[in-house]
């Protein structure tokens, strides 16, 4: 199972890391969809792991 940081971090790369800093300099409230969007896929991978696994993080 992956890190917690290592799961934002491949979050973000999917997302893509340009596209968000573009979304948030063309309009800075776009920061908090993106940081939902980030945090509820981690959520979602996290819930899908064992406990196991998340005993390891």
């Amino acid at each position: 199972m992956w890190e917690i940081g290592n799961i934002h971090y491949s979050i973000i790369n999917d997302i893509g890391k340009q596209k968000i800093q573009s979304d948030i300099a063309f309009d800075i409230g776009l920061s908090r969809q993106h940081i939902q969007m980030i945090l509820a896929q981690c959520n979602k991978q996290i819930e899908d792991s064992s406990d196991k696994s998340i005993g390891s993080m």
